[in-house]
């Protein structure tokens, strides 16, 4: 979102299981699914077979049921019961059976609300699951949700996405990064890169237009999106970063793969009336807040995460400074040097910095620290000292 990022490299696998999302969701609206479902009962799995395809809706049946594991006294397994996408499934099937004009509604919806990649640009362009009746929503939501939830957090197998294996959250965030090869940071907030253990990346597969609020994007690959845990757990959870669904919604924000916060950011870090270095607001490179940058720190809030990152930075600088009058002392050239030096010294070092955006966390706060230093007569003043003799 802050840097410019590739998409991962299973886009084609999570727009065929879109589709397939798709196929669940219009049986349920048209009616195709018979219930109650029995447990192990061949004509209805071979109902379910007939509407996937065999592969597919083999798979698919098994997902409607779960097997207790502890055995009841007799050492017998207790029946089968229904997971949260077969509860989820019947009342949806049964909610159309008695609202079938809501059906049709809802797959328009479906089919609009999967555009909104393409209609960033669009001032028009509303989402239309909001104006579902609200019982169908809460019913929609339960069933879209259990798709992420459940389903992809085990894994959609090749037969449902085409791919060569089986692709789960895990495998979703691993082929992020396989496409942002030498990218350090978290897209979101600039710090440091997940840890990763046994190959494990340690991310939060988040949705950048929450689940819970557009349910049909709940596995759309322009809405999974990799973050740090501190960005998805303790900042953006479940916030809408959509300020305005009535005004030009999608041209009013940014996002992670198509519109990025660094094309138009314009950070500046200043000194108050006690001297003290802060940051200052985001604004547009034309020097105004605007409703994608208020957004954007509504939901990151990032302008106050980053405090502490510009004490950091200032640090890391002076020990830069400090460093390198000691390696001038060393040859012998530091008598020889003044104030223009230094800021030689820190274009360079600016330079440096912008060009490792995205490889080294904290440098977008770093690089704005070196521009007020560079343009303040004070702050670089108080930084000189470190150079003086």
């Amino acid at each position: 979102m802050l840097h410019k990022v590739n998409l991962p490299s299973c886009v084609p696998q999570l727009e065929e299981i879109v589709k397939f999302q798709r196929e669940v969701l219009r049986a349920a609206c048209e009616g195709d699914y018979q219930f109650p479902f029995i447990a192990d009962d061949v004509n209805n799995e071979n109902n379910i077979k007939t509407i996937f395809g065999d592969d597919r809706g083999a798979w698919f049946w098994k997902k409607l049921w779960s097997q207790p594991t502890k055995k009841d006294n007799n050492g017998n397994l207790p029946p089968k019961k229904k997971t949260t996408i077969h509860t989820g499934l019947e009342k949806l099937t049964a909610y159309y059976q008695q609202n079938s004009q809501e059906g049709i509604a809802t797959l328009s919806a479906f089919d609009n609300d999967i555009q909104f990649a393409d209609k960033l640009n669009d001032a028009d362009f509303r989402f239309k699951y909001p104006d579902l009746e609200k019982n169908n929503q809460e019913l929609i939501k339960l069933l879209m949700i259990t798709f992420y939830e459940d389903l992809l957090a085990a894994g959609f197998i090749a037969a449902i996405h085409g791919g060569s294996k089986k692709l789960d959250r895990d495998g979703f965030i691993a082929s992020y990064w396989s496409e942002n090869v030498g990218f350090n940071v978290c897209s979101a907030c600039d710090r440091e890169r997940s840890d990763v253990i046994d190959f494990k990346i340690y991310d939060d597969a988040d949705h950048f237009l929450p689940k819970s609020k557009y349910p049909f994007l709940s596995l759309h690959p322009y809405n999974l999106f990799p973050l740090c845990v501190y960005c998805n757990r303790s900042f953006k959870g479940d916030r809408d970063i959509i300020d305005d669904h009535n005004d030009a919604p999608l041209a009013n924000i940014f996002h992670p793969y198509k519109r990025t916060v660094l094309e138009k950011l314009d950070l500046k870090v200043y000194r108050d009336q006690k001297g003290v270095s802060k940051i200052g607001e985001f604004t547009d490179s034309d020097g105004m807040p605007s409703r994608k940058m208020n957004s954007l720190n509504k939901v990151f809030k990032l302008n106050e995460r980053w405090v502490d990152r510009l004490r950091i930075q200032k640090e890391n600088i002076v020990d830069f400074v400090l460093s390198e009058r000691a390696n001038l002392e060393r040859r012998r050239l530091y008598q020889f040097l003044n104030d223009n030096e230094l800021k030689e010294m820190l274009i360079d070092k600016q330079k440096q910095t912008f060009a490792k955006f995205g490889k080294k966390p904290g440098y977008v706060v770093q690089n704005s620290y070196l521009t007020c230093v560079l343009s303040d007569t004070d702050e670089f003043e108080e930084l000189s000292r470190y150079f003086a003799p």
